[in-house]
């Protein structure tokens, strides 16, 4: 299956803790009905005005705009708006940071099902940022937004099992939980995947498979660590055959046929 020995040699992903985000955004084809909605008291026009400031998209970009906007929002009992207050807050984005306040807002919004809300505050009981530090809770609700969908929580607990952090430590489990935020584009999950594949831990050591999530890593990263990813990817490159490379560039070809977005 693969190619020369590689040796012993580990490509490490630190271990980083995510910061809080806030949810995807919806816009509205004409910010002035948008606007005109929203001054009229449609939470979910407020959002999507909030968004809009957020953002820049189709107003002058403006956070403490955006965060009058969530706010109006989320006082009407809207689930993602009360999510991205809580982002602002917990960031201080057009609001003086308040980790206390961050974590009200993610409350309201949990309880209401939203997954980014469980995620960030699971971000604040792994940080100790408005919530005392409790690895469980933390586990708890990144498992409960993982489930749900959420890539970042997906991977914040494959991080856990990695390291053994209050759940036990199981490199499958873990493998299992950066797949699942793999498919769904999260950077960091696919290095971590590619790094198993290399070093066989926790997968099977297959460096066809870790050059191709290796080369999905630089796709999704930013693009200040793509230098660095594109290293790692050179390094396994190196011990891929002729062959094996085609079929790794194969394998590549028919997931950017599956996944045309990306």
């Amino acid at each position: 299956m693969n190619g020369a020995s590689a040796g012993f040699l580990r490509i490490v992903l630190p271990t980083i803790l995510l910061a809080a985000a806030g949810a995807g955004f919806a816009y509205h084809a004409d910010i002035r009905d948008l606007a005109r909605m929203a001054e009229e008291g449609d939470a979910p026009a407020q959002y999507r005005l909030g968004a809009a400031y957020e953002e820049g998209q189709g107003v002058r970009q403006d956070y403490a705009e955006a965060a009058k906007w969530y706010r109006k929002a989320a006082d009407r009992g809207h689930a993602a708006a009360r999510n991205n207050l809580g982002a602002f807050y917990y960031n201080g984005q057009g609001v003086p940071q308040d980790y206390g306040e961050a974590v009200k807002w993610y409350r309201k919004a949990a309880e209401q099902g939203n997954a980014s809300a469980k995620y960030n505050l699971g971000v604040s009981y792994h940080s100790g940022h408005g919530n005392p530090i409790d690895f469980a809770e933390a586990a708890r609700l990144y498992r409960e937004a993982g489930e749900q969908g959420n890539a970042s929580a997906q991977f914040n607990l494959g991080v856990m099992y990695l390291v053994g952090q209050y759940v036990p430590e199981d490199h499958a489990e873990a493998m299992k939980w950066f797949r699942m935020a793999a498919e769904r584009g999260h950077p960091g999950a696919r290095y971590n995947l590619a790094v198993a594949h290399f070093n066989g831990d926790g997968a099977p050591l297959d460096y066809q498979r870790a050059y191709f999530w290796m080369e999905l890593a630089v796709a999704a990263s930013r693009r200040d660590y793509v230098a660095d990813i594109e290293k790692a990817k050179d390094v396994i490159g190196k011990l891929l055959t002729p062959e094996q490379l085609g079929d790794a560039l194969e394998m590549l070809r028919e997931w950017g046929q599956a996944h045309p977005l990306e």
